[in-house]
Order: C-alpha cells, then structure tokens, then sequence
C-alpha cells in the first residue's frame, strides 16, 4: 500500500491536471465479474493506465496501451507484453489489478 501511495504522489499526480480520462475497454459495466475494466488518463507524451481483473480470464488484452511497463505492483506476478498495436496483461489470479505506464 505503501508503495501504490508514492507511485501516485511522486509519478502519477501531477500529471492529472493536464490529462484526458478514456475507457480503453468501453466503460466498465460493475455487474459483469467476467469482463475487466481498464482506465486511462492520456497526456501527448505519456499514459497512465489502470487494469483490473475480477473474475474473468487472466489475460486482458488493452488497445492502445502500447510499449506499456508495470509501475505498480511489481511484485505480485503480474506480467506485461506490449506489441505495436495492444498490451496484454497476465493476472496470476482473479480479483487482482496494476497501474501501468506507456
């Protein structure tokens, strides 16, 4: 928890006042547990986009979050690949999320 806090204070924050907010998967239907959710905040030269998987599969695959790299967690198995055109994002188990940065 304590490292989410200084990713957000020291990386994230101040970047909010200039950013744009998208639903790179559409916008999160909270009645659906199989379907995740992805948020983003979109800056001309950098993204910050947040994953969550509740109980659907353990890939989640996000347009246009390219070259995209965990900030946080990075210790709980949560593994990356970042193509040309998606990143997919491994969850280890169900009910897990992360913060990424592209």
């Amino acid at each position: 928890m304590t490292e989410g806090i200084r990713v957000y204070k020291q990386i994230i924050r101040e970047h909010i006042p200039d950013a744009v907010p998208f639903y790179p998967l559409g916008m999160p239907d909270v009645t659906n547990a199989m379907k995740p959710i992805a948020l983003c905040i979109r800056l001309p030269k950098r993204s910050f986009l947040a994953v969550r998987r509740i109980d659907g599969d353990a890939e989640v695959r996000v347009p246009e979050a390219t070259r995209a790299e965990i900030l946080y967690p990075k210790d709980l198995g949560i593994a990356i690949y970042s193509s040309g055109e998606e990143c997919t994002v491994t969850f280890p188990r169900p009910r897990m999320g992360c913060i990424l940065s592209s």
